[in-house]
């Protein structure tokens, strides 16, 4: 809820309150990726979420605009994961002692990774595997 007579009394002027009541109101519209060409040459695409800034339950991933547009809202915390999608689904280790990581452990360490400053996040992520594209 906006107090909207404080509101006025921080921004005297009504246009300057009006902007911020908007900015304020504002919501996240939900939009997934779409892997492009460059993302599958760089085996990696990024991801965007957005939730309040009090409530860990409710993440929305959405756009990179999105993104940084409610990264300057205070009602709302943000964070991006480098999402690998290209490689084997699971980590592989050679005989002489390498690990291949793969896409699923790499993607479920990201989450975890971020999860311990934006949580909820690894409530929200089920899917490792989500956009994965086996290599050829």
């Amino acid at each position: 809820m906006i107090d909207y007579e404080l509101l006025a009394k921080i921004f005297p002027r009504t246009k300057d309150a009006k902007r911020w009541d908007t900015y304020l109101q504002s919501v996240p519209v939900p939009k997934k990726p779409i892997v492009t060409k460059s993302d599958a040459r760089n085996k990696f695409l990024s991801r965007y979420f957005v939730r309040n800034a009090n409530d860990k339950t409710t993440i929305t991933e959405v756009d990179k605009i999105q993104y940084y547009s409610f990264g300057r809202n205070p009602r709302f915390v943000t964070t991006e994961l480098t999402w690998k999608i290209i490689g084997k689904k699971q980590t592989e280790v050679s005989p002489s002692g390498i690990v291949d990581r793969g896409v699923e452990d790499y993607n479920r360490r990201q989450v975890q990774q971020k999860d311990l400053t934006f949580g909820g996040l690894s409530d929200y992520i089920t899917d490792y595997t989500e956009f994965w594209v086996s290599e050829t």
